[in-house]
């Protein structure tokens, strides 16, 4: 054993370094912590980034990092979205927002704000913290204290002044305090002309519309896109040409919306139209929700949760709402939402918007019904071939739909991705009796296609092939097909271990098979190939190899539909189904085999394959080969079936091109987002634009070529060349109107001509 001796002076010495060193961490060890926190929250790890921030704040007070650890914790709690504060947003097309891993409390994040202002005053967080507690009252929708926050951010700090002065703006705008939005925008420009000065000018322009000062408004509106090409020709460079133009773009666009409404405004002579409404939630009033109303002229494509330019309501007490003074026009309205306040709930809201006339005041009631309880599977091992689906009944319902879709699992065994897609409709009763054999069968051409690293497998093999893991929804309809309710709910909110799952350990699954679930493309294609070597007949394989290069194993862009039409073929001398036959004229189409296309489409009328697409599928087919009246009756047919308003607007860009205006008009009010531009289309007709009769005699003749010939360079002619390269292009269509849609001036045309080609 060692003997050591150590001299009293000595103990001393090692016991002050300790003390040193440990005096040192101490003083160190906020600013350790706030950069673990500020490591966490760049990898997205927001919540446990918000463990470090608070707990800088709380146990080093006096620390240089205590102001900014208390602001970040605080803009946690708040959300970063300007109107959101946590909320989920619900569209009638989308739905987004509450993506945050911190629960949003905006309570608690003024509390901090207000903190840091009195505890830190002299931090240049103080600063910040005034303007985000401006941005937490307006989002509640306390506008008064907005207002003083914002008004004093604005004295004390340049920083982020100009989103400062917006929202000051916007909510002048909403109190209905429209000169002093005018006043507070002209001001901006004044004194910080070089910061956002378009931001700035549409919020001039929305106060001149506000305070009725329409010729003022006008030039305004007239002269934004000339500002913005000015703004943007530094991005002019050819590697940013694409971003300089859809900036360019987006402000043209605006203008021209704005444009539109001002001249509904001077028509309606002060005939303003009303919406209004209730919102309930289980059949009982739904207070406090965020209630969004968008104008069809300004917002032809919201973002979920950019809901900021949006006007805006909050229910009273008795879940009801209003938005009143509204011009004449189409309108859309859209929910805000804290998804804790509507688990176990869900809405579907109608995609038809809502249009009003001068004088008119219309109703438009909202209501959250309970999610659809699931009974079984819920987390089953399924073995058998047969296996009973189980839900709750829904009273009122009169079918059910049931969708699947599979699970996607990391190395460490969470779910990283699922998506579902429809196995079966009109459902009758609150079960279902699935035999997986069959299914197998019926649905191995079906399925959603998705790609990360490749190719989903699932997406290849098909439904319930071999084995995996599942999740299932099921959606409630009433009598006349309207969505009643769903399982899902708000389900991308739900955490994974709530999603309904079940396993299948059910028929075969090949050496090939597994190589393709390890994304082993090219070994699972060696694979397949060398079973085909053995049995050129083998049905599965033949598949799986035409799959694979029909939608490109590696991604969307490495298709080869040659070798896919091949294996196709082969498929089919094996066995001759609707759905190979489908598949195949899709190929085909996609190759421009358009006549092979055209008969493998006829032999699927009166089969189990029959629906709107296949004849939707005919009438391209038909114009393809030069024939679009033909074709364009043909389409007229699918709309008529169910679904068939996905068509979109191709046959309103038909009829136009054959002269017919009045039939475009019909169309449009028929497919789908039509209504979105029915008022554009009028607007075209009313202004009395005629496709040149020699274009047209062309174009009825199939000489697609000679129309293009004989367009000159005007807008309507640019116009119509637009039209016909989305009717009659096969490959490459949106590219190529894209470069028609880059030569035209800003206004009633280009707008109508993006909209018909989206």
């Amino acid at each position: 054993m060692w003997d050591i001796k150590v001299k009293g002076k000595h103990l001393l010495l090692v016991v002050m370094g300790l003390l040193l060193l440990g005096v040192v961490g101490y003083l160190n060890l906020p600013n350790l912590l706030y950069w673990r926190a500020e490591s966490l929250a760049s990898q997205g790890r927001t919540g446990e980034a918000q463990i470090y921030y608070e707990r800088v704040a709380e146990y080093f007070p006096k620390s240089q990092e205590s102001a900014k650890a208390l602001y970040f914790s605080a803009q946690n709690d708040a959300g970063h979205l300007t109107d959101g504060n946590g909320l989920v947003y619900i569209f009638s097309d989308s739905t987004g927002g509450a993506s945050s891993a911190v629960e949003n409390n905006p309570l608690k994040a003024i509390e901090k704000f207000k903190r840091v202002c009195a505890d830190y005053p002299e931090s240049p967080w103080a600063k910040h913290a005034l303007r985000e507690l401006g941005r937490v009252y307006y989002s509640l929708g306390e506008y008064d204290e907005a207002e003083k926050y914002l008004q004093e951010s604005l004295a004390k700090s340049e920083m982020r002044a100009v989103e400062s002065t917006e929202l000051l703006g916007d909510l002048y705008l909403k109190r209905g305090e429209g000169e002093k939005a005018l006043a507070l925008a002209n001001k901006s420009l004044e004194e910080r002309p070089g910061f956002c000065p378009l931001n700035m000018m549409e919020l001039k322009g929305r106060a001149l519309l506000a305070t009725e000062k329409y010729e003022e408004a006008q030039a305004l509106f007239e002269m934004l896109p000339q500002k913005a090409e000015s703004q943007f020709s530094d991005l002019a460079k050819e590697e940013d040409l694409e971003t300089k133009n859809l900036n360019v773009e987006i402000w043209e666009k605006k203008a021209q919306g704005y444009l539109r409404k001002l001249e509904v405004m001077q028509k309606s002579e002060g005939r303003k139209a009303v919406i209004h409404g209730q919102v309930s939630l289980g059949g009982k009033a739904f207070s406090n929700v965020s209630v969004y109303l968008v104008d069809r002229r300004l917002h032809e494509n919201y973002y979920t949760g950019s809901t900021r330019d949006l006007p805006r309501v909050i229910t009273d007490e008795e879940g009801k709402f209003s938005f009143s003074d509204l011009v004449p026009g189409t309108y859309t309205v859209g929910l805000g939402v804290r998804p804790e306040e509507v688990k176990g709930y869900t809405i579907k809201l109608t995609r038809e918007d809502i249009r009003v006339k001068a004088g008119e005041k219309k109703t438009f009631n909202l209501s959250f019904r309970p999610t659809i309880k699931l009974e079984q599977p819920l987390g089953d091992k399924i073995t058998g071939n047969k296996y009973t689906f189980k839900w709750e009944k829904v009273e009122g319902a009169a079918s059910y739909k049931l969708s699947v879709g599979p699970v996607t699992r990391d190395e460490k065994g969470n779910i990283c991705s699922t998506y579902r897609s429809v196995l079966r409709t009109d459902i009758k009763e609150n079960q279902l009796v699935i035999d997986f054999k069959k299914e197998r069968e019926k649905t191995k051409f079906n399925g959603a296609i998705s790609w990360d690293e490749g190719i989903s497998p699932n997406s290849v093999l098909g439904y319930f092939y071999g084995k995996g893991e599942y999740t299932w929804e099921v959606t409630a309809y009433d009598s006349k097909g309207q969505e009643l309710t769903s399982s899902n709910g708000f389900g991308f909110y739900l955490k994974n271990k709530e999603l309904p799952l079940f396993s299948l350990e059910t028929g075969s699954f090949s050496k090939a098979d597994q190589l393709l679930m390890d994304r082993k493309y090219e070994e699972a294609i060696h694979a397949y190939e060398e079973i085909l070597q053995e049995n050129p007949r083998d049905a599965h394989s033949l598949l799986v190899l035409a799959r694979l290069y029909d939608f490109g194993y590696k991604s969307w862009d490495d298709q080869d539909p040659v070798k896919a039409a091949l294996y196709y073929e082969k498929l089919l001398e094996v066995e001759d189904t609707p759905q190979g036959r489908r598949t195949l004229a899709q190929t085909y189409y996609k190759l421009e085999k358009y006549q092979q296309a055209l008969q493998l489409y006829k032999s699927l009328r009166g089969s189990s394959c029959e629906d709107w697409d296949i004849y939707s599928q005919t009438g391209k087919i038909l114009v393809m080969l030069g024939k679009p009246q033909a074709g364009l009756r043909e389409l007229e047919r699918a709309l008529k079936m169910e679904n068939g308003q996905y068509i979109y607007s191709y046959p309103v860009a038909l009829s136009l091109l054959l002269g017919d205006q009045g039939k475009a008009l019909n169309l449009v009010e028929k497919v789908d987002g039509g209504i979105s531009y029915l008022d554009l289309l009028q607007e075209y007709k009313q202004k009395g634009y005629r496709i040149n009769p020699q274009v047209r005699s062309a174009f009825l003749r199939g000489e697609y070529s000679k129309a293009l010939e004989l367009l000159g360079d005007t807008d309507h002619d640019l116009f119509i060349e637009g039209l016909l390269k989305y009717t009659t292009e096969n490959l490459d269509r949106r590219e190529k109107v894209e470069t028609v849609l880059n030569k035209m001036e800003p206004g009633l045309l280009k707008e109508l001509l993006k909209m018909i080609v989206d």
